[in-house]
C-alpha cells in the first residue's frame, strides 16, 4: 500500500502550551470535533477537570490517552506521537488509498491487518455515527511505509493495567 505523497500528508504533532494537561480548546483541536460536541466527549469518557477553574478547564494529558485511545506510551517518542491530532476516514483515505466506505467497513468489522478506529462519541440510541470515528496518525503513517506499529503491545492498557494506573503524568512531558 506504499504512497509516494506519504510526506505530503504527514501531520505535525499538536503544539500544546504545557505537555501534562489539555485544556478544552486543545483538546478540540485533537479530536477534531466540533465545540458543541467537546462537551459531550468529556462526559462520555468521564475526563475530570485538574484545574478546579470554571472558565479555563484542564484535562491530564496521560488520562486523555488512557481513556480514549486505551494507550498509556511507553516512551518519550510515542507520547510525542500521539499528540497528533486524530484524523478522519478523509485523511485516512487520501493517505491510504483505501476509499472512505471501505474504511467504514474495516472499522466495522475490526479487520486486524488494518489500524483500528476510535469512536470518539457514543449515541445513546441507535448506532454510532461514522462521523465520530478518527484514526492514530502514526499507526496509518506506519502502515503507508511499510513498518511496525508504533505503539508497543505493552502501551495497551487492556495489555497492562497497572501501568496504565501508575505511569507518572510527568514522565515523557519533560
Amino acid at each position: 500500500m506504499p504512497n509516494d505523497k506519504i510526506d505530503e500528508w504527514k501531520i505535525p504533532p499538536l503544539l500544546i502550551e504545557n505537555k501534562t494537561v489539555m485544556t478544552a480548546a486543545e483538546l478540540k483541536a485533537w479530536t477534531q470535533l466540533g465545540k458543541n460536541s467537546v462537551s459531550d466527549f468529556i462526559r462520555q469518557h468521564d475526563l475530570k477537570d485538574i484545574s478546579g477553574n470554571a472558565r479555563n478547564r484542564k484535562y491530564s494529558t496521560l488520562a486523555i490517552f488512557r481513556a480514549v485511545l486505551k494507550i498509556v506510551p511507553g516512551s518519550p517518542e510515542e507520547f510525542h506521537l500521539l499528540l497528533k491530532p486524530l484524523q478522519r476516514a478523509s485523511w485516512v483515505s487520501r493517505t491510504t488509498g483505501e476509499s472512505v466506505s471501505a474504511l467504514g467497513k474495516k472499522a466495522r468489522d475490526a479487520e486486524s491487518s488494518f489500524p483500528a478506529s476510535v469512536q470518539l462519541l457514543r449515541r445513546r440510541k441507535g448506532p454510532d455515527f461514522p462521523r465520530d470515528r478518527r484514526w492514530i496518525p502514526a499507526e496509518i503513517e506506519a502502515l503507508v511505509e511499510g513498518r511496525p506499529p508504533p505503539f508497543s503491545q505493552d502501551a495497551t492498557v487492556q495489555s497492562s493495567p497497572v501501568r496504565a494506573e501508575s505511569a507518572p503524568i510527568t514522565e515523557f512531558c519533560g
